[in-house]
Formats: structure tokens, C-alpha cells, sequence
């Protein structure tokens, strides 16, 4: 039979937990924080270059770059759509976590 845990020990594997926990929520903010940089800077880069071409190009473009362009910008709204939901959806979720976190908190406290 094993010994049971004493409170102090107990104690000290839900500080170890939270600090875990804490320390996996500031990564995740981070990596989601990353991914929305690069979907900015991959709009930004597309559009820029639409931008450039434009004032380049002073005779009639083919409409299969028009259509192109459509397809890539239609594609791009998609993905911005799908990228902000998840970015809501990770927000709702991280915000559940520090609310759990700050609730640990207040009871590891020293009193």
C-alpha cells in the first residue's frame, strides 16, 4: 500500500501543475499570435504585388489573370474567415484557462 501524499507535497504538485499550464497558455497565445502575422503578411505581400502590377501594367491584362486574381483573392477571404474564427474560437478557450488559472491562484496564495 502506498503512503498518502501530505498536504504540503499535494500542495506542491498543483503549484508544479499550474506553473506548466501557465507556462503552455503563453505558448499557445504566441503561436496563434504568429500564425495571424503570417496570414497578415501573406495578404499584405498579394495585394502589394496586385497593387504593383497594376500600375505596370498600362495595356489590357488577360482575363485569365483576371480570373486568377479573383480565385487566389477569393481563396485568401476564405482562409481570413477560417483563420478568425479560430483565432475567436482560441481566444474563448485561453480565456476559460486564465480564469481557471487565476482561480488556482487565489488558492495557492499564502494566507
Amino acid at each position: 500500500m502506498s503512503e498518502m501524499p501530505t498536504p504540503e507535497e499535494e500542495r506542491e504538485f498543483v503549484r508544479a501543475d499550474y506553473e506548466h499550464v501557465s507556462a503552455s497558455l503563453c505558448e499557445n497565445e504566441e503561436l496563434g499570435e504568429k500564425r495571424v502575422t503570417f496570414f497578415t503578411t501573406l495578404v499584405a505581400m498579394f495585394f502589394g504585388a496586385i497593387g504593383f502590377l497594376a500600375t505596370d501594367l498600362k495595356e489590357v491584362v488577360p482575363v485569365n489573370t483576371y480570373l486568377a486574381l479573383v480565385a487566389v483573392s477569393a481563396f485568401l477571404v476564405v482562409l481570413g474567415v477560417l483563420t478568425m474564427m479560430r483565432l475567436r474560437r482560441r481566444n474563448r478557450v485561453a480565456d476559460r484557462y486564465k480564469n481557471i488559472l487565476k482561480t488556482l491562484r487565489e488558492k495557492l496564495a499564502p494566507t
